[in-house]
């Protein structure tokens, strides 16, 4: 029963109350209206002896996939002779926007597990809370709040055959792998102690020299294919379309990690002058450009200089919840390609790619950048 229908019944008992004490107005009458008045001040001053030994939790999987149900466990406990008990518990998702507020009576709290269904890939922040409320129903505490506990619901992904069509020009890159040592003699990845069987031709004698220790010269290896991959959510875009992007972006990327092939992903987050990029060139790269994207909302749409001035990439693929309307003037032996709901009408000087959300993992499963 809710706070605010005891209450009404309250004051009907009340008038009924007063009814009989006017028609009989003897030691009864006032003895239920004394009775009547000074219980509910006996459970509010009972609540607020014993509000002390409230106390909720939520417990969560730290990571999970959408579409996925995920079990939540809420953990509350209160002393239940000096008062009731109301349940919320709290879903927002940071990347989509998304939100969701349940509530519980007090026959239903305890330890259990919720699923939650239908929320899409991002951060998740759930927090519940407990309302107390005296015996009565008729007065209320500010409610005790658990910590929140923070879920990564990670986009399912597909996987993608991706093939890169030169645009003419020579495409190679003059950038090199800042993670892997490679054969390249013309950068030097890093230096490090001889260990048996290292080349001879790599040793490097003048720091060897100086150091009394043989010391070998890692060559670098250079990164054959510039791959660029930007995240333009536009604005608005809805959670659906948001996941839809995520996932054409991640998948995309895995596959180019999968192949050898190097890549970078940018975005741009609300609130921030220019867009962020990150370098994936391992799996483990991918998680963590996973879990920045998806921790923050994204809903700045980027604009056609932005993608125009990347820099040292041979190829840029787009997927963009909207249609730009300014022209992409792609520098010679740069190819740009767009995925996008809208890619149809507008992204002249980009390779269009119309998104189709329902059937998009059959239709790109070839995929030219």
């Amino acid at each position: 029963m809710s706070t605010r229908l005891s209450r009404i019944l309250y004051i009907i008992w009340l008038l009924i109350c007063a009814v009989l004490y006017f028609f009989e107005n003897n030691t009864g009458t006032r003895a239920l209206i004394i009775f009547s008045l000074a219980l509910p001040m006996f459970c509010a001053a009972l609540m607020l002896l014993f509000r002390k030994g409230i106390s909720v939790s939520v417990e969560a999987p730290e990571e999970a996939e959408s579409g996925a149900p995920l079990s939540v466990k809420m953990n509350a406990s209160w002393p239940r002779l000096a008062m009731r008990a109301g349940f919320c518990l709290n879903v927002c998702n940071a990347f989509t926007g998304e939100g969701i507020s349940e509530r519980f009576s007090e026959q239903e709290l305890g330890s259990f597990d919720l699923e939650l269904r239908g929320m899409h890939c991002g951060l998740l922040t759930i927090e519940a809370s407990l309302t107390p409320v005296d015996l009565l129903g008729l007065f209320s505490l500010r409610p005790v709040k658990s910590e929140e506990v923070r879920v990564l619901v990670r986009p399912p992904l597909f996987s993608p055959e991706v093939r890169l069509i030169e645009e003419g020009g020579s495409g190679d890159s003059d950038r090199y792998s800042q993670s892997r040592p490679g054969s390249d003699p013309g950068e030097v990845f890093g230096v490090r102690g001889y260990v048996p069987g290292d080349p001879v031709r790599q040793i490097h004698w003048k720091l060897s020299q100086k150091t009394d220790t043989l010391m070998i010269r890692e060559f670098g290896m250079p990164v054959s294919e510039q791959v660029s991959l930007v995240f333009d959510a536009g604005q608005p875009a809805d959670a659906g379309t948001l996941e839809t992007l995520a996932v054409i972006l991640f998948s995309v990327s895995r596959s180019l990690v999968l192949s050898g092939c190097a890549c970078s992903v940018s975005w741009l987050r609300a609130g921030e002058p220019s867009p962020r990029c990150r370098t994936v060139e391992t799996e483990e790269d991918l998680r963590l450009a996973q879990d920045e994207l998806l921790s923050a909302p994204s809903t700045e749409m980027l604009s056609a200089d932005t993608f125009n001035s990347m820099p040292g990439s041979t190829h840029v693929l787009a997927v963009c919840a909207s249609a730009h309307e300014t022209a992409f003037s792609p520098a010679s032996g740069r190819r740009f390609t767009v995925i996008s709901p809208k890619a149809q009408n507008a992204m002249p000087g980009a390779h269009a790619v119309l998104l189709n959300a329902e059937t998009y993992k059959d239709d790109l499963r070839v995929i030219e950048i």
